[in-house]
This record gives C-alpha cells, structure tokens and sequence, in this order.
C-alpha cells in the first residue's frame, strides 16, 4: 500500500522499515557512492603505501570529489560518476607503482598482484644490441 515496500534489515526479521519506492532508490545510489569511496580509500592506502604526503593528497582529492558531487540527484550523472570512481581505482591499482632511489640511478619497483606489465623497448642503447 501507498508505494511502499519492506525492507529486512536483519536475518531474524524482527527489524523491518519501510521506505518508499523513491526514498529506496536515492538511498541505493547512497549505498554504491559509500560503496565507492571506500574502495577509492582503500585503493589509495594500497598504491601510496609508506607516502604519507601522496596518501594525504588523495584522501582529500577523493573526499572533495565526493563532496562537491554531494547533491546530484540526476541518476544518469550518478551512474557516470560512480562508474568513473570505480574507473579510477581500477587505474591507479593497475598502472601505478612506486618506486624507491636505491643508489646509482637505479629504482626499486614496488609492483602488485594488481599492476599491468606491458612489454617495453630498452630505452638504453647498450641494452640488446640496440
């Protein structure tokens, strides 16, 4: 009655609200930019792992993106920027590393499970023949 459904909030059933068609639908897209954000932090903490100053940035960089979007409320908007949060996070999993100076031009590499490796040309002339 009235457009309004049942929603289970906990396995024994004894806790039910109910929220109008409406209503669910904004809290739905609330949940995914939560949803969102966390994975967006978490990913953060991952690739600036031990860079207090890069983790820092980012943090604020996600949360003002997140606020700043705050009152959207067309559905088609939401979906673009969740998709382009999600999008982000893949990207910084898959093609950020950080490196680290260990002396004589040379970098220690600090790869994941998660980073894509492309084959590269040497970029050095005396490195295979070239």
């Amino acid at each position: 009655e009235n457009g309004c459904w049942p929603l289970v909030i906990s396995d024994d059933a004894f806790l039910v609200h109910f929220f109008s068609s409406s209503f669910s639908d904004e809290m739905a897209f609330r949940l995914e930019a939560l949803k969102c954000y966390r994975e967006l932090l978490r990913t953060a903490r991952q690739v600036f792992s031990g860079d207090n100053v890069a983790l820092k940035a980012s943090h604020q960089r996600i949360r003002n993106e997140f606020v700043s979007n705050r009152n959207v409320a067309d559905k088609e908007k939401l979906k673009n920027l969740l998709a382009m949060g999600y999008e982000a996070s893949s990207f910084l999993r898959k093609n950020v590393v950080q490196a680290v100076h260990v002396g004589d031009n040379k970098f220690k590499v600090k790869l994941t499970e998660d980073t894509t490796l492309q084959d590269n040309a040497p970029l050095r002339k005396d490195q295979d023949g070239y």
